[in-house]
C-alpha cells in the first residue's frame, strides 16, 4: 500500500503488509490491527498505530517514526531501523535494533527469544517525570549490544525533589548518595537505593542561578537477560 491505510475498525490481514506511508485507524481500543504475515512498514512522518498491534514479525525503516500507545505484540522477529515508540506492554519473538534505528521503550517489552543493538543502535525512553514510563527489557535469551550500539537514559529525567533552598526542583541532587554540598554546605536530601533502583534522577536547577545552563537527571533503565555481551 502507498499513502495512508484508513480504517474505523478492526483490520485483520492473513498474509503480509507492506505498507508506504501512514495509517488512520480510529476505531479505539476495541479495533486492533492484526497481521498473521510480516509487516514492513515505512512511515513518511511521525505516525500513532492502533492502540493493539498484532503481527507475525515486523520492520520499521528508516523514514519517519511510529508510536503504538498500548499494546504490541511481534510472535516472530521485530526489526527497528527508524525510530519507533512503545507505550504500552509489548512481547516479541526476537529483538534487532539496527544501525540509526531508535527504540523508544517507555514500559516493559518481553523478548521471547534474544535481542541485539547494533552499531548506530539506541535502546532509551522519553523524557519523563514517572518511573513507571521508563525502559523495562526482559530477554529470555541473549541480550547483545555490539560496539558503537546504545542503551541509555541520559538527561531523561524531570523529576524534581524539594531543596533546602529551592522547594521547585534539586540544588545538589543526592539520588542514591549525598551530592555535592556546594557553596552552601547544604544538598539535597538522599532518595532512592542504589542497590535497588526504582526512581528517577532529579532535574537539576541550581547550575542556571549560578550562570551555567539547568540540566534534567539521569533516566532509568531495568534489564533482566539470561546472558549479556
Amino acid at each position: 500500500s502507498g499513502g495512508t491505510l484508513r480504517s474505523s475498525g478492526a483490520v485483520m490481514i492473513h498474509n503480509n503488509l507492506t505498507l508506504v506511508g501512514n495509517i488512520d485507524h480510529t476505531g479505539g481500543d476495541d479495533s486492533p490491527l492484526v497481521v498473521d504475515g510480516h509487516v514492513s512498514w515505512r512511515p513518511q512522518s511521525h505516525e500513532d498505530l492502533p492502540h493493539t498491534l498484532t503481527a507475525g514479525s515486523m520492520s520499521v525503516h528508516t523514514s519517519g517514526s511510529l508510536q503504538v500507545p498500548d499494546v504490541l505484540v511481534v510472535q516472530g522477529l521485530l526489526q527497528v531501523e527508524s525510530t519507533l515508540t512503545v507505550n504500552g506492554g509489548s512481547t516479541v519473538g526476537g529483538l534487532e535494533v539496527l544501525h540509526s534505528g531508535v527504540l523508544k521503550l517507555n514500559s516493559e517489552m518481553q523478548v521471547l527469544g534474544s535481542a541485539i543493538v547494533m552499531t548506530g543502535g539506541t535502546i532509551t525512553h522519553d523524557t519523563t517525570h514517572e518511573p513507571r514510563k521508563t525502559t523495562q527489557l526482559v530477554v529470555t535469551g541473549s541480550l547483545t549490544v555490539a560496539a558503537g550500539g546504545f542503551i541509555q537514559a541520559d538527561e531523561k529525567s524531570t523529576y524534581r525533589r524539594p531543596s533546602p533552598q529551592y522547594r521547585d526542583g534539586a540544588a545538589w541532587p543526592s539520588h542514591g548518595g549525598r551530592g555535592y554540598q556546594g557553596d552552601s554546605g547544604e544538598s539535597n536530601d538522599v532518595y532512592g537505593n542504589f542497590r535497588a533502583v526504582d526512581t528517577l534522577g532529579q532535574r537539576n536547577i541550581r547550575g542556571g542561578n549560578a550562570g551555567r545552563p539547568e540540566y534534567n537527571g539521569g533516566g532509568l533503565i531495568r534489564i533482566t537477560a539470561g546472558s549479556l555481551a
